[in-house]
């Protein structure tokens, strides 16, 4: 995979992980309202998982993990398995597009 290709990657990450903003500082994610950045050091972790295919439940104890452990928060497993299943499906949907072209 190209640099180019793995930066484009990472970028979508850092937009989906907008949205999961478990600390609640992000506004509106589509916007420049607030710390857009904030989650952008953990979008290799997770793009690593993507990659990996990893299941929902891994991710979502990945996402977990982040937000417990490094942010602090006491977070239910559920909120971060919704977004998991999220980003899983959004991944494989990215993957099945470029299959497709």
């Amino acid at each position: 995979m190209s640099k180019s290709a793995t930066r484009d990657e990472l970028r979508a990450v850092e937009r989906m992980l907008r949205s999961w903003d478990p600390i609640g500082v992000i506004v509106d994610p589509d916007t420049p309202d607030g710390p857009l950045d904030e989650y952008d050091s953990f979008a290799p972790g997770v793009l690593k998982h993507l990659r990996d295919s990893s299941d929902v439940e891994t991710l979502a104890k990945h996402l977990n993990a982040i937000a417990t452990a490094q942010m602090s928060l006491n977070r239910a497993l559920d909120k971060d398995r919704e977004f998991a299943q999220r980003l899983v499906a959004w991944w494989k949907a990215q993957a099945g597009s470029k299959n497709a072209a």
